[in-house]
């Protein structure tokens, strides 16, 4: 691969980001030229909750996100998610429940007339208008205090002790309460049906957070990519002239990993694109019923494409905030003692990371729900074109499979799918068939297959999402996204190597080429690397980690005695980001 152009870099910086390019960049210059925006670290909690809460007022306070956006521009939400994760993670998390907020959405059992219709979501005050922001009668609030990360957030708990709130107090788009006649009426027949569609409104709080983790997520790289190509070591003649970036320890760590995030991130494009064209049409079709005053029957029950985009959203939100746990991880272990510094920005992204993966969902718990809808749709599916999962799984392992090319790669990513939601549906068929309970099948025996399966969806689409992107660029853009591809899938089958293996579904000469192919991936992408993460489109203004360079680099930052904040803006422009020239000469 050769050295990508200015103009590649932007091509695919565009593409990646997908949408709101305009917003993208106007957020990031904005913070980029607030002060507020820089990090600070050895405060006191209610000041690092101020802090958050001043951001989010700033950046509120120049329309770049509106909550009405939800009705003319879903993915205008997302967008800024992702650029206030580059700043500030609890800014954009910012829940405000124990300190700030004054309403509370709650989700509730509801009885009407002694009968229980099922859980609904209720808008409650918790605090008064008042100058003391007096808590409401009935509410007790309690500030659950210092967290691992994302202490921004002022997360709280509530209590309600016979509050009452007026009817209309019901979030009535499916089901509503006749204020005259305190008749109960739904447009979902059932109380499971109605919990579902409640809990379905947590989908775009998913792809919310998969957005801001990834904006940390891409953070991360640039950071460790800088610091990669400006820390000199040992290098052949013995003397500290060769950037840790040269090495393959190196490159095999963090390169994979930015492969993986480029693919997840068209992953979470089209999961957000698939989300906002049904919410507008949802909202759209409630318009029409205001307008006319019919109120149609719900036909989301049994409506496929809604059920996918909720298996989407579920699938997405894991892949996105493991991929930021891990890449948080590493980068901060790659950057050895210095990536150990709060001031370099790791601590706070693995805080952030871990949030991410139980908030709205735990992680592992979404993707139980993934692979039990995922199963039941394949059954009908092939059932109805008269075959079973196992003849389909057969029939795929009877084609040519290799790792030379994309569509081969792909071609064993839907093989593993297909094998493991098989080998998924058959055990529980055959332990069901001698009697042992469903939930002792499920939650006790097979919780390794139902992850694996649920992941082995939401990789393959991925993946044939990028390789659709791919399909729409031309010359040296398209040549670095099949690279990026390459690599990912390469890592993703030396990862399930074993699998592939032991049910004879790839020889053992194949098998060893595949760790050698991924090394010869990492290898072409190494010396471009630098220049690469230009696509994750981040302000450098706005890393602020010494060892990135930022606005001064380490080794400026590491002269003074700065207590672990960063210097003053005026000394920091004084020295910028020099990374060394061992790239492009022999040492690779």
């Amino acid at each position: 691969m050769k050295e990508p152009t200015p103009q590649d870099l932007t091509t695919l910086a565009h593409t990646l980001a997908h949408d709101n390019h305009a917003l993208r960049t106007r957020m990031q210059s904005f913070a980029a030229s607030d002060p507020i925006f820089i990090p600070r670290y050895d405060l006191p909690l209610p000041v690092t909750r101020e802090l958050a809460h001043q951001r989010l007022h700033r950046l509120a306070s120049q329309n770049f996100l509106s909550v009405f956006d939800f009705e003319t521009d879903p993915l205008k939400i997302f967008a800024a998610h992702e650029m206030a994760g580059i700043m500030d993670q609890s800014m954009a998390t910012k829940m405000t429940a124990a300190v700030d907020a004054t309403w509370a959405v709650v989700f509730a059992q509801t009885f009407v007339n002694n009968k229980n219709e099922g859980v609904h979501a209720i808008l409650v005050r918790i605090r008064e208008s008042d100058s003391h922001r007096t808590v409401s009668k009935g509410v007790t609030i309690q500030d659950m205090g210092v967290k691992m990360g994302c202490n921004g957030v002022d997360n709280g708990k509530l209590f309600f002790d016979h509050v009452r709130v007026p009817a209309e107090n019901l979030l009535n788009r499916y089901s509503n309460v006749d204020r005259r006649t305190g008749q109960f009426s739904s447009s979902i027949s059932s109380r499971r049906g109605r919990f579902l569609k409640v809990a379905d409104q947590l989908l775009s709080g998913r792809l919310a957070i998969s957005s801001l983790c990834l904006g940390g997520t891409k953070v991360c790289l640039t950071i460790a990519f800088r610091y990669a190509h400006s820390r000199l070591c040992v290098g052949p003649e013995g003397k500290s002239d060769t950037p840790i970036m040269v090495y393959q320890l190196q490159q095999r760590a963090l390169l994979p990993l930015f492969a993986q995030t480029v693919c997840l991130n068209f992953g979470l494009n089209y999961c957000k694109r698939r989300w906002s064209a049904l919410s507008l049409r949802a909202h759209q079709q409630y318009q029409q019923e205001q307008e006319s005053g019919y109120k149609a029957k719900n036909k989301d029950d049994h409506d496929e494409e809604a059920e996918e985009v909720v298996r989407l959203c579920c699938v997405i939100k894991p892949l996105i905030t493991w991929n930021a746990e891990r890449i948080a991880t590493t980068c901060r272990e790659r950057c050895g003692g210095q990536g150990y510094l709060s001031v370099n920005r790791f601590g706070d992204m693995i805080g952030y990371a871990h949030a991410g993966m139980t908030a709205e969902g735990d992680n592992s718990v979404l993707m139980q729900k993934v692979a039990k809808e995922q199963l039941a749709l394949l059954q009908r599916q092939h059932k109805s074109k008269g075959e079973t999962l196992e003849q389909w799984f057969m029939k795929l392992r009877r084609m040519t499979l290799d790792i030379e090319s994309l569509e081969g790669l792909l071609a064993l990513l839907r093989l593993r799918e297909a094998g493991v939601f098989y080998e998924l549906g058959s055990t529980l068929e055959s332990k069901l068939a001698k009697g042992k309970p469903l939930f002792q099948v499920w939650m006790g025996e097979e919780s390794d297959t139902i992850q694996s399966a649920a992941k082995a969806f939401g990789e393959r689409v991925c993946f044939e999402q990028t390789l659709d992107i791919i399909h729409t660029l031309d010359h040296d853009p398209r040549t670095i996204l099949e690279t990026l591809l390459r690599l990912w899938g390469l890592t993703l089958v030396e990862t399930y190597l074993s699998w592939f293996l032991t049910r004879q579904l790839m020889t053992l000469q194949t098998g060893l080429l595949v760790p050698l192919r991924a090394r010869e991936a990492v290898a072409s992408i190494g010396e471009h690397s630098l220049t690469l993460c230009g696509i994750l489109g981040v302000d450098e203004r706005l890393l602020f980690a010494p060892i990135a360079g930022d606005l001064g680099g380490w080794e400026e930052y590491n002269r003074s005695d700065n207590h672990g904040e960063l210097l003053e803006k005026s000394l920091l422009d004084k020295a910028g980001f020099k990374p060394h020239n061992a790239f492009g000469r022999s040492k690779l």
